[in-house]
């Protein structure tokens, strides 16, 4: 017989427990365990293909991580400079352009992989690693882990953040800003509902490392911050430490001075160069309101330069609706503001800017991503009305639907295993073979202060070419009997040369001048001067038996004041930080209260997760046993068919003037249309091609279209098996008459110049001549 107990159970609160007891009973964390596994899912092209792709910017961002890498091997732990643009003669491109994302790849470089490339995927793969759990950890705290983990699986899947920005633009500094923009707003968050010691801390480094990540996404995430913190003094707390909030914002702006500070006061010291994008190419697309609500598509693998994907996607834009329905019944419910509702609201403050006033932004779609996908995990709140049983399956199910949705942006696009080369001589080479400059995103300006007129001078390049850099000159002018000169060593900072001069002279240095620049003779300074004509740097020397003459990059006033502004900030952050940090000791131990998700749920989710992963596995990586992408080529569909060729092995596949045969235009309208481009063999040119619109009467030119790379991009790197998508918009003149027009094509060999004579032969099919001019089988029919 056995005795039972007629005490009562004693319940204890959970708010009475010590401290060591509630954190034992709360658990694991899985939802961050399995956010985090699906950010390493997104990152597999990454990780699993060798190199980056050449057709896009992550190119130059590896040519930018080598030269970060090699200055601070020579001992310049911050450089200013890129030495092997313009021929060798150099740009402050690293004074005015964030250094974060290179120059983290850059101490990756040296530190671990020896290889610019790599260092420079690892970028890729910390910033989805980190973008998943920043958002996971936003949405947990002001929701459950529930929310979380949708909404992070809506950030990182969606087609800008997932497919566009690393694979399609090749964003590096993009792609890593993505990733701290969530991670700010998490730590202003934390700060302002918990505010412990270290989040201060972690506040201002996080709006400091956005600033120097990506100026443009930076300003975003300040404003979203301060609407922020007065939401929440506002409508939740009116206690909250709002001030401290600001105060880190404020810190983190002051805290970058010393990129922030030299970036704005030497604007008038370079002019900005730039070659606008063509209207219709991939460079010019912009942000429409219809193209935002339209379904991504997936990437044709025929095509050589996919189309960015600029669009919310079905996914996103179901999410939304479903979040703002589940928000707002809440909300109704329970009488209280929901913080989502605040991210949905500047979500679509953001998208009306951005269409009304900067199209062509193309970057803002990150921001708006990222609030669509915090209220679109308020679509959760419909499942409590479900019955317990259905709200446990609801999670598993939306992220089901947001998985196979986001099928266009998983199955990322492949690249071949193409060696790059980032030494100095394959930048230089680079800009020789009519690529750009190496160390820019195409269409990109570029801060120069060499002049315009200046050209490239051979015997630089030569030696750039021959593994002895000279970056000395004697002018012209000058006498040169029994000067000799000799390089003692050469750095992307600093040359240092020994010399013998017979008399005084003047030496031109094969650099572009910018301030600070200086020079010393025997440890002595002497005065460097800017040509005016040149934009190059020149010194003044006596004359001398034996000397040493070093020319480096130093530092200015203005970027000696951003330096101590810096180290200002700095002081007080941690200060501040140690004196709460003991005030807060003596306060006891803090607990904080989070919701994790429970096991069972945690299981559900893991079996999702592993059937994702095998899913890539099976369709997705390169070496895919089973083919789910749709056959090379499919975007040709609706095209009329062409092939004609060239004799130098371009050929012209296919185009597509409009998508109603019969159209009519009118005078001053545009007429789209596009080509599609291929080559039989690798071209030995870049050819350059220009679209006519003649009148099948007069033979009158009426459009003629200024020469460009078929479809923006130098033919010498095209693909054998791969076609390229030129898009044109023929802009038709207001007095235009109205009648029938013919649409022709040339393609030049510019080398150097395009002239008529130098046009490609055109033949048909079957060898038959066509001519210099193609003239495609479709009349544009002009309205009268």
């Amino acid at each position: 017989m056995t005795r039972t107990s007629i005490l009562p159970t004693l319940e204890i609160p959970e708010h009475e427990l010590p401290h060591w007891m509630r954190q034992a009973r709360r658990g694991f964390d899985w939802g961050l365990l399995i956010v985090f596994a699906f950010s390493v899912i997104a990152a597999w092209p990454f990780i699993l293909q060798p190199g980056l792709p050449r057709t896009n910017a992550s190119e130059n961002y590896a040519f930018r991580t080598a030269n970060y890498a090699a200055a601070i091997q020579e001992g310049y732990l911050y450089p200013r400079w890129s030495p092997h643009v313009l021929g060798g003669y150099g740009a402050p491109i690293p004074n005015f352009y964030p250094p974060a994302a290179p120059y983290s790849a850059a101490l990756i470089q040296v530190l671990f992989t020896n290889d610019a490339v790599l260092a420079s995927r690892w970028i890729y793969i910390l910033a989805f690693c980190l973008a998943g759990p920043a958002v996971y950890a936003l949405v947990r705290r002001r929701a459950d882990a529930e929310a979380g983990v949708l909404a992070a699986i809506l950030y990182l899947f969606c087609p800008y953040v997932g497919l566009t920005a690393p694979h399609l633009l090749g964003d590096l500094p993009g792609a890593l800003g993505l990733a701290l923009l969530p991670a700010l707003l998490w730590r202003v968050d934390r700060l302002l509902l918990r505010d412990r010691s270290p989040d201060f801390l972690l506040a201002v480094l996080m709006a400091a490392l956005l600033l120097l990540t990506d100026i443009r996404i930076a300003c975003v995430g300040l404003v979203l911050a301060a609407i922020l913190i007065g939401w929440h003094s506002a409508f939740q707390d009116r206690r909250a430490p709002w001030k401290l909030a600001l105060a880190a914002l404020a810190l983190g702006i002051l805290l970058a001075s010393f990129f922030i500070f030299p970036a704005l006061l030497e604007q008038s010291a370079v002019r900005w160069q730039f070659e606008p994008a063509a209207p219709g190419t991939n460079g010019a697309l912009g942000l429409t309101l219809s193209g935002l609500f339209t379904p991504a598509n997936q990437i044709d693998t025929g095509e050589l330069l996919p189309v960015p994907q600029l669009t919310i996607g079905a996914v996103g834009l179901l999410f939304t609706l479903l979040g703002s329905v589940g928000i707002g019944l809440a909300m109704r419910q329970r009488a209280y503001m929901d913080v989502r509702t605040l991210y949905l609201a500047a979500g679509g403050i953001i998208i009306v800017i951005a269409l009304l006033i900067f199209p062509h932004e193309i970057w803002m779609l990150g921001p708006i991503m990222l609030c669509l996908s915090v209220g679109g995990s308020g679509a959760l709140c419909l499942a409590r009305r479900f019955v317990p049983r259905w709200q446990r399956l609801a999670l598993p199910a939306f992220l089901i639907v947001a998985l196979i949705g986001s099928l266009t942006t998983w199955l990322a696009p492949r690249w071949p295993a193409v060696s790059t080369d980032t030494s100095a001589e394959a930048q230089i080479r680079y800009e020789q073979q009519g690529y750009g400059l190496a160390v820019m995103p195409p269409h990109a300006p570029a801060p120069i202060t060499i002049a315009s007129t200046l050209d490239l001078d051979r015997s630089l390049i030569s030696s750039y070419l021959s593994g002895n850099v000279t970056k000395i000159a004697m002018q012209s002018s000058q006498p040169n009997a029994g000067l000799q000169i000799s390089v003692l060593a050469h750095t992307g900072h600093a040359d240092r040369f020994q010399l013998r001069l017979p008399a005084t002279s003047t030496l031109e240095i094969l650099t572009a001048y910018f301030p600070g620049w200086e020079a010393t003779l025997n440890g002595a300074p002497v005065e460097l001067s800017e040509d005016e004509q040149t934009g190059l740097m020149q010194v003044t020397l006596p004359a001398i038996r034996d000397g040493i003459l070093q020319v480096s990059l130093g530092p200015t006033p203005t970027r000696t004041q951003g330096w101590a502004l810096t180290w200002l900030a700095l002081g007080l952050v941690m200060l501040f930080t140690i004196r709460r940090l003991r005030a807060q000791k003596q306060g006891g131990i803090f607990y904080d209260d989070l919701h994790f998700l429970s096991k069972p749920q945690a299981r559900l989710l893991a079996v999702i997760l592993l059937s994702f992963g095998l899913i890539i596995g099976l369709f997705a990586i390169p070496t895919a046993p089973l083919r789910m992408r749709p056959s090379p080529g499919y975007a040709l569909e609706g095209s009329i068919s062409l092939r004609s060729r060239t004799d130098s092995g371009l050929s012209l596949l296919a185009y597509r003037v409009s998508s109603a045969p019969d159209a009519q235009y009118r005078p001053g309208e545009a007429v789209p249309l596009t080509l599609y481009w291929h080559t039989l063999r690798s071209l030995p040119e870049n050819y350059r091609a220009q679209v006519v619109l003649i009148d099948t009467l007069s033979g009158t030119r009426w459009y003629q279209s200024e020469l460009r790379d078929p479809g923006d991009y130098p033919t010498r790197r095209w693909n054998t098996n791969q076609y390229v998508r030129d898009n044109y918009l023929i802009s038709t003149p207001p007095e235009i008459p109205g009648g029938t027009y013919l649409i022709a094509i040339d393609v030049y060999t510019c080398a150097p110049d395009c002239l008529r004579e130098n046009r490609l032969t055109f033949f048909d099919t079957i060898g038959g001549y066509l001519g210099q001019t193609l003239v495609l089988p479709t009349l544009v029919t002009i309205a009268p």
